[in-house]
């Protein structure tokens, strides 16, 4: 029907030597095939594929122009009953598939939790939230008067690790001042949650405690560098999006000699070649060149024990490696 949408149903016009070969005739046909497809299918179920919507009675009457009057059919109005009735089965079958799912994790941690007691194993969380429980409990404060008697100071290093749990924890046992309670960590390496990082576990222990100290000397890296990235952290007046999440520059007391490379430097691929870039072909492009940069430097007499290429996952190391053994880089 020359009324139906020709963005949805294809357009009516030839494209081809054929006059009767047109978009219109192989969508329906197309259509056709996914139907005989389904009705082959044993057994049938839902999902139902979504492009068969277009067999409805509804989506035909969206799809017609308007003061057109819709194509009519007892197809598409028994189509429609049974679209209907396929979408609230799949509904249903999700919610059971839901309850399913948390009885199954319900039933696994009884039995897993019966199976530890029986065995006398305990956990690492099993031991968090034993503490937790017990802080909670009738006997929480003769527990925190016995820790706080053995310990006069407590300190939590690469803080930034913390989770919620554990801090609860630190917080019950050392919070109220007395032992002292130091809490050491970088906020910025909260951000990407490595080892269960929490920044918002972080934050709010920042806004709890009484003092704040920053660690503005480094003493591991080449002043250049630090120099460098106080540079391009410090154009942007918030830099890592969160406003309580401030850049602080470091200062180097570091003695090295110096050198004629530069300490940082960023790589741009040429506005030229931005159209043919694609990601596995980007990737395989910054390996490539990860890997001549590593040649050039041992060529220049750097060692290789001392360098490291930083990757987000195991694909991408393994796309390194293979650019390196390509020169014969072990």
């Amino acid at each position: 029907s020359p009324a139906l949408n020709a963005t949805v149903y294809g357009s009516l016009k030839a494209d081809g030597a054929d006059p009767t070969d047109t978009p219109r005739e192989r969508k329906i046909a197309d259509l056709a095939r996914s139907l005989d497809g389904l009705c082959r299918a044993a057994p049938l179920r839902p999902p139902l594929p979504e492009h068969l919507e277009r067999l409805t009675r509804e989506r035909i009457a969206r799809a017609t122009r308007k003061g057109q009057s819709a194509p009519s059919d007892p197809f598409f109005d028994a189509w429609q009953g049974f679209w209907e009735t396929a979408g609230r089965l799949e509904a249903e079958m999700a919610v059971a598939a839901t309850g399913l799912q948390a009885g199954f994790l319900k039933e696994v941690g009884e039995a897993l939790a019966s199976r530890k007691a029986a065995a006398n194993v305990q956990s690492f969380d099993d031991l968090l939230e034993r503490v937790a429980r017990a802080l909670d409990g009738p006997g929480a404060a003769a527990l925190a008067a016995a820790v706080q008697a053995r310990f006069r100071t407590a300190l939590v290093d690469e803080f930034q690790d913390t989770d919620t749990l554990q801090y609860r924890i630190f917080r019950r046992l050392f919070g109220g001042g007395e032992p002292l309670f130091f809490m050491i960590g970088d906020p910025k390496q909260a951000i990407y949650s490595f080892r269960s990082a929490d920044i918002f576990t972080y934050l709010g222990a920042v806004g709890q405690v009484k003092e704040r100290h920053l660690l503005a000397t480094n003493w591991r890296s080449d002043p250049q560098l630090i120099s460098a990235v106080n540079a391009i952290f410090g154009r942007h007046t918030n830099p890592f999006l969160f406003e309580r999440i401030t850049f602080t520059g470091a200062v180097s007391e570091r003695v090295m000699a110096t050198s004629a490379a530069p300490a940082f430097e960023l790589w741009f691929v040429p506005e030229a070649q931005h159209a043919d870039l694609h990601v596995t072909k980007l990737r395989r492009g910054i390996a490539g060149c990860v890997a001549a940069e590593i040649v050039r430097l041992i060529a220049d007499g750097e060692q290789p024990g001392q360098m490291a290429v930083l990757v987000r996952t195991h694909h991408e190391a393994a796309i390194v490696q293979y650019e390196l053994a390509l020169r014969r880089v072990p």
